[in-house]
């Protein structure tokens, strides 16, 4: 079974990202994102990706669910997105509760700014190197699929 994971990052379709989600899904991960950008274009998904009156059942929650891995696509404007924190504290809650394996982050030739949320949380970087990047993510998801036997 391969494994998923959740790209979350306010621009999917940013060089960086839209890259990065592509190689993860040639090398077989099953690969689920955050929708587009309403900048971007237009996205079905966030039709119910908050449902206010039952946070549980929103499309957020139920696709971050499905991931065994999260991985944070820090753009320019991350750091200023609600949106962005409520995808994160949702993976920071699946992360403590044991449910997410592992919470990383890929933001080449940037940092993200000092924001309480992301400081907790943010605190496995990947490199900016795409090939490397892809070695770690690897590894982790073999070290995860040892520890499950």
């Amino acid at each position: 079974m391969n494994p998923t994971i959740f790209v979350s990052s306010e621009q999917v379709s940013h060089d960086n990202i839209a890259l990065l989600i592509k190689r993860l899904r040639e090398d077989g991960f099953h690969v689920i994102h955050s929708p587009l950008n309403p900048l971007d274009g237009e996205d079905a998904r966030w039709e119910n990706w908050y449902n206010w009156e039952n946070l549980d059942a929103s499309g957020l929650e139920t696709e971050i669910g499905q991931a065994d891995l999260f991985i944070v696509g820090v753009t320019s404007g991350w750091d200023g997105s609600t949106w962005m924190m409520m995808e994160l504290e949702a993976a920071g809650r699946r992360l403590e509760s044991g449910q997410l394996k592992a919470l990383l982050y890929y933001s080449p030739g940037m940092a993200p700014r000092e924001i309480p949320m992301a400081k907790r949380y943010l605190t496995d970087r990947l490199p900016d190197d795409l090939n490397e990047a892809l070695k770690v993510i690897k590894n982790r998801f073999a070290a995860v699929n040892l520890r499950r036997f």
